[in-house]
């Protein structure tokens, strides 16, 4: 979460109501966050752990944008 803005959580509900097919990676620091446990759930298309090596990230992008 940003300090003073929204969350993971409401970004992604606000987010998918404007667009309900957003194609949407999330990325947090911390790996026992429900958020990420659950990111499908969530409407999240896939979900990356920081710190990664950037092979990672076109592998869960690559993932997120052919997910039908």
């Amino acid at each position: 979460m940003i300090y003073g803005g929204v969350g993971g959580k409401k970004a992604i509900y606000l987010l998918l109501e404007i667009d309900p097919d957003s194609k949407v990676l999330v990325s947090r620091g911390y790996s026992m966050d429900t958020l990420i446990a659950n990111s499908k759930n969530y409407g999240f298309g896939d979900c990356i752990i920081k710190t990664f090596k950037i092979e990672e990230l076109k592998k869960a992008l690559l993932e997120v944008l052919n997910d039908n």
